[in-house]
């Protein structure tokens, strides 16, 4: 072993066998390069901002409108939603059970018919009893209902908890959906956005919206570099971070691994996007500055105070996030909302208020797909259920946690028509005892987040892709059970 002293008294030991290093290849070669390079790239990273996913420019990092995957939008009802209490769930062979009951609809509910003919629960004494239904009819207009196709996915869930593994956003990121300027998007620090576990693959960490500001400064130097360097510093600077993605792909990329080779291309596609963006002064994501579409209006942001249950802030947050999904800005997007632990509380003035509140959320949604023509594929998720007492008349309070009676909705949206289905619009089934039974093919969260994904591939006409994205955790029989797309 032999040993110098490098230029800044540093001593440094070499095999007897090597000579001292005099070109950066050697240099490099020795280590000492590298470790500079390494320790230099995360801070001129953290410097800018938290994107990690905009394409760069270039044939390969590119996206055609034409070729872009759907919008992919899930809406978190966070403790306990009565979904199970407004669409009416259907047993194995697609009949009615003996009672809904328990699921505060009484013995036997009037049926209100919607979409593609989906049942929902009906008018009682001239007052509809799905408020969600409701509420999505007030904000979605009937042209826009009649281009939609919704179905249920009958899964017992996990009351009050962030662990169902019901969210397949690191599926749909896998399968290739990425902003052009923007990551996956959310409102929660976790890591689908929302509070919810994520199915088989673990999505790229969201960028977390709680003002439009956040939007906007992820696709400009933060702190004072804002300020302090001109347009040509701005991209001289992004230019040389756009450099430093290969590394980055390659730490992240995983051998036969169809979701990291994924995940790799979108991490070196990372920042040379903003190199083009830096002197652009309008960046393309707040939706107020966008009069062709209207969405400003649509939401409501100019108006203060709450409209279906939400701020003006949150109604800019939500309506932007929505926004930027849909021009393909945005990879996925995850909306969290609260409030709806509500068992305990007084039916008509607490819970069908919220469950109304939920639909107008997702009437906007597709209202807002229909207004940009573009396509939308909606997961509506929830932690849970609720239970009203046996015998219990339509429209009984609930009285607690019941997370045996879970459910998850999706709605898909299509500008050119209403999506083709199967006949039947339910994945799995209820039991006799009101609940969603364990033993069907989506008996647990994570097969029914899985199921969520394969009607989103079936949507994206890329089926024949899901193999090679996740290991299938159904059969050819069972894929045909828990696809409800035609």
């Amino acid at each position: 072993m032999k040993k110098f002293f490098d230029k800044n008294g540093r001593q440094v030991f070499l095999h007897d066998d090597h000579k001292r290093p005099t070109s950066r290849r050697e240099f490099l070669g020795t280590g000492l390069l590298g470790f500079s390079g390494f320790m230099m790239a995360p801070s001129v990273l953290t410097v800018l901002s938290g994107l990690e996913q905009a394409h760069a420019a270039g044939d390969e990092c590119e996206t055609k409108a034409s070729n872009r995957l759907p919008a992919f939008i899930s809406v978190n009802l966070a403790g306990g939603a009565a979904l199970a209490g407004n669409y009416i769930p259907l047993d194995q062979g697609g009949q009615l059970l003996p009672s809904y009951d328990v699921l505060g609809m009484g013995a036997t509910p009037p049926v209100e018919r919607e979409f593609q003919g989906v049942g929902f629960a009906g008018v009682n004494n001239g007052r509809l009893t799905s408020q969600f239904l409701a509420g999505l009819r007030t904000t979605a207009s009937q042209t826009t209902r009649d281009k939609t196709a919704f179905f249920a996915v009958c899964v017992p869930l996990q009351d009050d908890s962030n662990n169902n593994k019901i969210d397949p956003s690191g599926l749909v990121t896998a399968a290739g959906l990425a902003g052009e300027l923007l990551p996956k998007l959310g409102m929660r620090e976790t890591p689908t956005g929302v509070r919810h576990e994520y199915a088989m693959v673990r999505p790229p960490a969201p960028l977390i919206v709680n003002n439009i500001n956040d939007l906007t400064g992820a696709l400009t130097p933060a702190g004072t570099l804002a300020t302090r360097l001109d347009n040509n510093q701005r991209r001289s600077l992004l230019s040389l971070v756009s450099k430093l993605s290969g590394s980055q792909a390659a730490a992240i990329r995983s051998p036969n691994s169809a979701s990291g080779s994924t995940l790799a291309k979108l991490v070196e596609c990372a920042t040379g996007k903003n190199v083009s963006l830096a002197a652009q002064t309008t960046l393309g994501v707040d939706p107020r500055q966008d009069t062709t579409v209207g969405l400003s209006t649509l939401w409501g942001m100019p108006t203060a105070g709450n409209q279906f249950g939400r701020s003006q802030n949150e109604r800019v947050i939500m309506g932007s996030m929505v926004y930027n999904a849909l021009k393909g800005n945005a990879g996925a997007v995850g909306l969290d909302i609260g409030g709806y632990d509500y068992h305990g509380n007084n039916r008509v003035d607490v819970t069908d208020v919220r469950d109304n509140d939920a639909g107008q959320l997702v009437g906007k949604i597709l209202e807002s797909a229909a207004a940009m023509n573009q396509k939308v594929f909606i997961q509506v998720q929830s932690d849970g259920s609720v239970g009203a007492p046996r015998g219990s008349d339509i429209n009984a309070s609930f009285t607690g946690d019941r997370g045996a009676g879970g459910m998850s909705y999706i709605l898909v949206f299509d500008p050119a028509g209403r999506p083709a289905s199967k006949p039947g619009y339910q994945i799995g089934h209820f039991t006799a005892g009101q609940g969603a039974a364990d033993n069907s093919v989506v008996g647990s969260a994570e097969k029914a987040g899985a199921a969520v994904f394969a009607n989103y591939m079936k949507f994206a006409g890329q089926l024949g892709r899901l193999d090679s994205i996740l290991t299938q955790p159904f059969n050819s029989v069972q894929l045909e059970q828990v696809l409800r797309l035609a």
